[in-house]
């Protein structure tokens, strides 16, 4: 991705799911990028031609109607700084699926490459980056080989270079993608990741749960709530249909997995998964924006503050 001759620009694009900003932020091959601007930006022939870095959050139509977009915009560039990402050129909020911003973006990505440039599209797998790629062939009228769409990672094998998108001098490559392995999503099969999968508009599910209680969250993990200040509070969950939910004593709790895992507590679709473990070593709490406002202002405890809406 080395700045190319003249009349030409290196664009890439970097594609994240608004669905799971942070997961699905590509912070390694951020890094790795922003080591490599560092270098170019010492030599300042070659600082003039930087290439250019484009922001594109996909499947803004499966987010909560409540969320504005000027209020995305903003989480999603604040998440990019978190995640260590340099100077951006221009941030886009898409639906491939839906036709939004898509045009918009072509029309940007078109300029910001010049008649000569290099587009590389990166992202997580399962991040939307063939599906917007499409899309965006879709509206070139370009005939082009259909990229594989699927809930799986892993689709694509190499970097693909991909004609009829843009200005035929101009060359836009797909690329694999990237594997994120802290993900719990990872440790799933195939079966499981296909349930996992949002594919319609994240409605939220509420529980009032007292000290004492637990929710099970399709197989997958648990919520034992085991002390609290005050006698009850509100967990929302943000979580695809497919994966149900159960709110019981935590006493029972045991005796509900395994009895329910992979029949009423879908997800786990194996009864013989059930003793995998998905657990990651260690427990980190983070503070971040939510995206979807509470109406309560935050939740307060010694050594930590935390939105409601991201327990």
């Amino acid at each position: 991705m080395n700045p190319s001759g003249s009349g030409s620009a290196t664009v890439v694009v970097m594609v994240v799911d608004c669905i799971d900003c942070d997961g699905s932020f590509p912070r390694t091959a951020v890094k790795s990028l922003f080591q490599a601007l560092e270098r170019i930006q010492d030599n300042s022939k070659r600082a003039k031609k930087l290439p250019k870095i484009v922001l594109v959050a996909t499947k803004i139509d499966l987010l909560p109607s409540q969320v504005s977009p000027a209020r995305l915009d903003r989480w999603v560039r604040n998440r990019a700084r978190s995640g260590g990402a340099p100077k951006l050129n221009g941030v886009y909020m898409v639906s491939s699926k839906k036709d939004l911003g898509v045009r918009n973006l072509l029309s940007f990505v078109k300029d910001l490459a010049g008649p000569r440039g290099n587009v590389w599209v990166i992202g997580a797998q399962n991040a939307g980056k063939s599906t917007l790629i499409n899309a965006l062939a879709k509206k070139q009228g370009a005939k082009v080989t259909k990229l594989t769409e699927a809930p799986i990672p892993g689709t694509t094998l190499g970097i693909l270079r991909i004609a009829g998108v843009l200005p035929a001098k101009t060359k836009m490559f797909d690329t694999p993608g990237l594997l994120h392995p802290y993900l719990m999503s990872m440790r799933l099969n195939r079966d499981e990741q296909k349930m996992v999968e949002i594919r319609k508009e994240l409605r939220p599910r509420t529980y009032r749960i007292k000290v004492g209680q637990a929710i099970q969250i399709g197989g997958l993990t648990r919520l034992d709530l085991v002390e609290a200040s005050v006698e009850t509070i509100y967990v929302i969950v943000w979580a695809s249909a497919n994966v149900s939910l159960h709110m019981g004593k935590i006493e029972n709790a045991d005796e509900v997995s395994r009895n329910h895992v992979g029949i009423r507590l879908q997800l786990r679709v194996c009864k013989n998964r059930f003793g995998v473990s998905l657990a990651f070593d260690g427990v980190e709490v983070t503070l971040r924006e939510p995206l979807v406002l509470d109406r309560a202002p935050s939740l307060e405890k010694p050594g930590f503050w935390l939105p409601k809406s991201n327990i």
